[in-house]
């Protein structure tokens, strides 16, 4: 069984993710899987170079970045 994590779409339109994201040359996406992974709500990747600064993370938490949901499904 997998999980799947629904974030609302306007967390991608957000000017600081926006502005974090332009500095790694990332998009917002991948900035948020970033975060997620670091604060272990979804399993990391170990390829990935881009490690977010503790102040990034900090800014990240007091937006709220949070999952709405977590759904779970059936590998078919």
């Amino acid at each position: 069984m997998e999980s799947k994590v629904i974030l609302p779409l306007t967390v991608c339109e957000d000017d600081v993710i926006g502005y974090i994201a332009s500095r790694y040359s990332s998009s917002p996406v991948e900035i948020i899987t970033r975060y997620m992974e670091q604060e272990g709500i979804i399993p990391g990747n170990d390829i990935r170079s881009c490690r977010l600064e503790d102040n990034e993370m900090a800014i990240l938490r007091d937006l709220g970045l949070r999952p709405s949901s977590v759904e779970f499904v059936t590998n078919q």
